[in-house]
């Protein structure tokens, strides 16, 4: 199989957070060097929500259901805590999570939609929508998803791998894709060697 083939055959991490909190996974962003020749993406603050206790404990059955599978009785109480705590992240980002893996694209982007409108610091959350927007073949708006999944979380590595594979397959535009892979080995504690490949097949192509 090729660089390029392998490319495609990997599959798409949808889960957002095995723990995720209610008002989602936010995160501090901080500056990055690959990133300084692009307009710089400045998010907008968490906002302050009440979070009634019956939500955390809903949210933890919802959970637990995940875990042991059932999801099914996952999604039914993910569902009922959009409609009870409509002002929540979590419940709209872990839904999108159950409907991505089944294939039903179109509502979970509105579900993640929703869910970086109540959390825009959501770094999962986004490249999330990042991947789903690509699915959907809205490349320009699976790059603004990436990029603020990074402005969400600097050290958010897969939202950077996934940001070089949309340049390279999908944008055509190697020169990017170089500098994204290459900022993703420099996140990484040891280098990817399938990356690593890809990065010299861009290099001669690039020559």
């Amino acid at each position: 199989m090729s660089s390029r083939s392998t490319r495609f055959a990997r599959p798409a991490a949808l889960v957002i957070c095995a723990a995720a909190m209610l008002a989602g996974c936010a995160t501090s962003p901080a500056p990055r060097p690959a990133e300084r020749a692009q307009a710089p993406i400045n998010l907008p603050p968490v906002p302050q929500v009440e979070i009634p206790d019956a939500a955390f404990n809903d949210f933890a059955a919802a959970l637990n259901a995940l875990k042991r599978g059932n999801t099914a009785a996952a999604e039914s109480a993910l569902r009922t805590m959009t409609r009870n705590y409509p002002q929540i992240a979590g419940p709209y980002s872990n839904l999108a999570g159950i409907l991505a893996e089944r294939g039903d694209d179109d509502e979970a982007l509105d579900m993640i939609r929703q869910a970086v409108e109540r959390n825009p610091r959501s770094a999962p959350a986004y490249n999330l929508q990042g991947l789903l927007e690509r699915r959907a073949g809205n490349f320009d708006a699976a790059e603004q998803a990436y990029r603020k999944a990074l402005a969400a979380d600097a050290t958010f590595t897969d939202a950077q791998r996934n940001l070089g594979i949309l340049y390279d397959l999908y944008l055509r535009k190697p020169g990017k894709a170089l500098d994204a892979y290459r900022a993703y080995q420099d996140m990484i504690a040891e280098p990817d060697e399938t990356v690593g490949i890809w990065i010299a097949d861009l290099e001669r192509r690039t020559k």
